[in-house]
C-alpha cells in the first residue's frame, strides 16, 4: 500500500525532504531515502496521479455516452423500426 506523503504538522508547509511517506505500513522520512528510491517514489506517485486523472476522464466519458444513448433512444421513439426480413 502506497500513500501520499504526509506533512508533519499543518501550520507551515515542510520541504519535500522533511515529508513522511508510508509504504506498506512503514513510515520513512522522504529526505533520508536514497536518491534512486526517491525517484521511484516520485514516479509511483506521478503514475497514481495519472491513473486518477484518467479514471475521472473515463467516468465523464461514460456519463456522456449514456446521455447520448438516451437522446438517441428518444429520437428513435417516433421512427418505426425496419421490418424483419424473411429468411
Amino acid at each position: 500500500e502506497l500513500q501520499q506523503p504526509e506533512l508533519p504538522g499543518a501550520e507551515l508547509p515542510q520541504p519535500a525532504s522533511a515529508q513522511i511517506v508510508t509504504i506498506d505500513g512503514r513510515r520513512y522520512v522522504f529526505g533520508d531515502l536514497p536518491e534512486d528510491v526517491q525517484r521511484l517514489l516520485a514516479d509511483l506517485l506521478k503514475a497514481d496521479e495519472l491513473i486518477q486523472e484518467r479514471q475521472q476522464r473515463l467516468m465523464l466519458l461514460q456519463r456522456g455516452q449514456l446521455a447520448l444513448l438516451e437522446r438517441l433512444r428518444q429520437g428513435l421513439t417516433a421512427i418505426p423500426p425496419m421490418a424483419d426480413a424473411a429468411p
